[in-house]
């Protein structure tokens, strides 16, 4: 889902990572933004990026973050 606030999660979550001396993977990112949905929901009943999560040996996955990963890194090269 391309919403903005997805966006400006990403960002915060990328931000957050590298401030604590560690890098962000698309693996990472993807899981990061799964906890912070089980916990959105947790208090909304409804998830914050709009993802639709799937679990797939014993990981999670989203066919609509693919698109949102793609763009992301789009992004972060037009940024080096």
């Amino acid at each position: 889902m391309d919403t903005p606030s997805t966006e400006k999660l990403i960002a915060a979550v990328v931000t957050w990572v590298v401030e604590q001396g560690s890098y962000v993977t698309k693996t990472k990112l993807l899981k990061l933004l799964y906890l912070f949905d089980i916990e959105y929901y947790r208090v909304h009943r409804q998830t914050f990026t709009g993802f639709s999560w799937k679990f797939f040996h014993l990981a999670v996955y989203s066919d609509s973050d693919r698109n949102e990963r793609s763009r992301f890194s789009r992004s972060q090269d037009a940024l080096d």
